[in-house]
């Protein structure tokens, strides 16, 4: 499994859905990455990008599945965003 390096803390791989979000989180210089479901709600998506960016300082890396299939929308979450 590749590790990734960069200007960037976490970064994170998002299946988005109607009823649910599927995550893949990955630490900078780390080959572990942790998985987990999150239901589509504004209260519950909010709570976990600040649980987030307390857990991992600095900018996170996110790429978001789109609803065209494959291909991927980046994006950046700094605290201001939030």
């Amino acid at each position: 499994m590749a590790k990734f390096n960069g200007n960037y803390s976490v970064y994170v791989g998002i299946d988005w859905a109607n009823d649910k979000h599927d995550l893949c989180v990955q630490q900078a210089n780390s080959d572990i990455r942790k998985f987990k479901v999150i239901k589509h709600s504004a209260n519950t998506i909010n709570a976990w990008i600040i649980k987030l960016h307390k857990q991992y300082k600095g900018q996170i890396a996110v790429s978001r599945e789109s609803c065209i299939g494959m291909t991927s929308k980046c994006a950046l979450l700094t605290k201001s965003e939030i």
